[in-house]
């Protein structure tokens, strides 16, 4: 299956390998689903079901291929559903609940999962995104303005750090980053959660390394939408 990986250099690039093995598969029909579920969390932050998912796209899709594009993205961790059906987030870290990581764009403000689905909503979206969050040490208000291409425009406070966590390719994806995917106020901050967390398998992202990996990452989840591009919402 695709998402057993090979064994990687760090648990840190499987994020990147991941994103860019699944762009290499999805087709037309996993498109559309993936489409409709950005249009209904980011302008009214809900989701249909995954059986209600089915249903909307019996029409044009025919229902086994529509039933097959929404497995195929539950395999691919761009849907995370729970036992009943129920969609808990999309692509990009879009949720259906509030989150102390919320994310503005001109369709409205929705909520994402963590620090690393912030680095790479705004080319999910292929517009600008700016973030509003706390630090996951201290508690300090922290914000993040991106541009359209993934690319880091402002933050406040400047000296805004983050700690990107190893993932093994295997376990829930949300299990990886939701405790351990953050931002902080500062490099002190950082290093002191990293301590007290008990330094958990990840890349600290300081100062000099945030811009650069945050654009890395974005490139990747991007390619996903090499083939298509997602309406104006």
């Amino acid at each position: 299956m695709l998402i057993n990986l090979d064994v990687p250099k760090s648990t840190e690039t499987n994020f990147l390998r991941f994103w860019q093995q699944v762009a290499k598969v999805l087709g037309h029909d996993e498109h559309a689903v993936l489409e409709h579920l950005i249009d209904a969390g980011t302008t009214r932050g809900w989701f249909p079901s995954c059986s209600q998912l089915v249903d909307r796209f019996e029409e044009t899709l025919g229902r086994s291929d529509a039933q097959q594009a929404v497995d195929r993205l539950i395999q691919f961790r761009l849907i995370d559903a729970g036992p009943d059906g129920r969609i808990l987030s999309t692509i990009g870290g879009i949720t259906s609940g509030r989150t102390r990581f919320a994310a503005k764009a001109d369709s409205g403000t929705f909520f994402l999962r963590s620090a690393i689905d912030c680095l790479t909503i705004a080319p999910t979206l292929q517009k600008p995104v700016t973030i509003t969050t706390t630090c996951g040490h201290m508690g300090a208000p922290i914000q993040l303005v991106f541009a359209a291409d993934g690319s880091l425009l402002d933050s406040t406070p400047r000296t805004v750090t983050a700690f990107l966590p190893g993932w093994d390719g295997r376990s829930p994806l949300a299990d990886a980053i939701v405790t351990k995917s953050h931002f902080f106020a500062n490099g002190d901050a950082l290093s002191d959660w990293q301590m007290q967390a008990g330094d958990p398998d990840g890349m600290p992202l300081t100062e000099d390394t945030f811009r650069f990996i945050g654009v890395e990452m974005a490139a990747a989840i991007a390619a996903l939408y090499v083939s298509f591009s997602v309406r104006e919402l």
